[in-house]
């Protein structure tokens, strides 16, 4: 009956062992990676899903995009009376707020890039537009 019983006992202390990880305690190790001052009160923040854009949303209507080493891309005047932040995965398209009278505003954001190409050979007028199509959706 002994041996019974202490199989039983070490079975109920397995069980309990993995049944129960919640009590088991563990430390947390943290570090400010950036900081970001801005002008006025911030009212909300947004980060994309790839972590490359932060937008906040100041008092006053300011939209601020920042990049992911907390430097100012570009700032947007949005309507003073949004109070709510939204972005998609991407930061290609943002949402604002306004919970006083219920609307909400769909901002398409297109990041446009300057390149320094100068001493670069090309073909055709030097000061020609460019556009720079990315398809990523292929399968």
């Amino acid at each position: 009956m002994r041996k019974r019983t202490t199989v039983f006992s070490i079975l109920l202390i397995l069980l309990a062992a993995t049944a129960l990880p919640g009590l088991a305690t563990a430390d947390v190790d943290w570090q400010t990676r950036n900081t970001i001052k801005t002008e006025k009160t911030p009212l909300a923040i947004q980060v994309t899903a790839d972590g490359n854009r932060t937008f906040i949303l100041t008092e006053g209507g300011t939209l601020a995009i920042y990049d992911n080493d907390a430097k100012l891309i570009d700032s947007i005047k949005v309507d003073p009376a949004m109070s709510t932040l939204s972005a998609d995965g991407t930061g290609d398209r943002v949402f604002l707020g306004n919970t006083k009278d219920n609307r909400v505003h769909e901002l398409l954001i297109e990041y446009i890039a300057q390149f320094d190409y100068e001493g670069s050979p090309y073909l055709g007028k030097s000061g020609a537009p460019v556009v720079l199509a990315v398809f990523s959706d292929f399968e």
